[in-house]
């Protein structure tokens, strides 16, 4: 989308992703932050700087550890911002593609935005089949699936592990 003349905003809780960000997105707004469900301070499990693994969910760990066999992961405390907060203040109001990726913590977020006070027409979130990996892991994807179809959206494509909903 970047190659066709869109722009928009980037959010990554790594710093490095941000410098990577602003060096190959320049027309866009990069901004360093661990988007959440609200302002809070939590850990963060960490495996590297580059990491895909990265993740602020308890649940994701046991995922991490099931698929990857990583048990080792660092913790660290960090702050998070809520994600209707860092919209208000970035004066976001349209929305024509959101991405959410984020390790696990999709659907905390996803609940928390007010879809009243911001149009998003497409919304593209990781949904990770936690069950294929151990029953034990707590999936959320009928939830999600539930919380879109109320707010008015319609799955449309779906990959892997990426989903598509449109706004009807």
């Amino acid at each position: 989308m970047f190659k066709r003349g869109w722009s928009g905003i980037n959010i990554d809780l790594n710093p490095l992703t941000i410098d990577l960000f602003n060096v190959a997105r320049p027309k866009d707004r990069n901004i360093c932050a661990a988007v959440s469900d609200k302002n809070r301070s939590c850990n963060l499990f960490f495996d590297h700087a580059l990491s895909s693994l990265n993740t602020i969910s308890k649940n994701h760990t046991l995922f991490i550890k099931s698929a990857f066999k990583k048990t080792k992961l660092k913790k660290k405390k960090i702050k998070t911002i809520a994600i209707n907060y860092l919209l208000k203040s970035e004066n976001v109001k349209k929305i024509d593609f959101m991405n959410i990726d984020i390790e696990g913590h999709e659907l905390e977020v996803l609940k928390k935005i007010n879809f009243k006070e911001f149009d998003i027409k497409v919304i593209c979130i990781e949904i990770v089949n936690y069950n294929f990996y151990s029953k034990s892991i707590k999936m959320n994807k009928s939830k999600i699936f539930n919380l879109l179809k109320k707010n008015n959206y319609v799955l449309k494509f779906k990959t892997y592990v990426n989903y598509i909903f449109i706004k009807k």
